[in-house]
């Protein structure tokens, strides 16, 4: 028997995220209508061993090369790696893709956005789903090797309780203002 003490309703979470309808994308007369909340998948693109993403982000901030600086480093990184802007693209329109789904991907596509129309998108696409790279990217072990997390019950600072004595019973603090008024 299910009790809602062990279900994890993601359906009502999903209808309770910021954007339960969608993402409308207005572009060429055209609305794109993207997930309200963004899929998993839509990062794959980049975490393929070709791209090797971890392997660019190692070449570009490895300790070696404290002295150069981050201009320096792209440029070196392209000489050893030339197509990257072409695997760069390649990625990022198989996110899209995966992001707009097949059909409405291609319609968006045939309009011929410009690299400020894709720049743009993207950048409003991060602001809206509330995502940087360094959350796209976490490292799952640490992730799934953390204890619980808690809520802040007070204030920064400020104690939630101080008990009068060492040893004394106490009740947990729950976060709620009962003297709110």
């Amino acid at each position: 028997m299910t009790s809602l003490t062990n279900v994890i309703d993601l359906d009502a979470a999903r209808r309770e995220s910021a954007f339960p309808d969608g993402i409308n994308v207005p572009f060429e007369g055209e609305v794109y209508n993207l997930p309200g909340e963004l899929p998993a998948d839509v990062f794959d693109p980049f975490l393929t061993p070709e791209f090797d993403l971890s392997g660019l982000l190692v070449t570009l901030f490895k300790d070696d090369d404290e002295e150069k600086e981050l201009g320096d480093r792209v440029v070196a990184l392209l000489l050893d790696r030339p197509m990257l802007p072409a695997e760069i693209i390649g990625a990022l329109y198989a996110a899209l893709e995966l992001l707009f789904g097949a059909e409405q991907w291609a319609t968006f596509k045939a309009a011929r956005p410009s690299i400020p129309d894709i720049a743009r998108l993207v950048s409003g696409l991060f602001r809206l789903y509330g995502v940087s790279l360094g959350e796209a990217f976490a490292s799952v072990g640490s992730v799934a090797n953390a204890g619980p997390t808690s809520k802040q019950t007070s204030p920064l600072g400020i104690p939630a309780s101080t008990p009068d004595a060492s040893g004394d019973a106490q009740a947990p603090a729950t976060g709620s203002s009962e003297s709110a008024g």
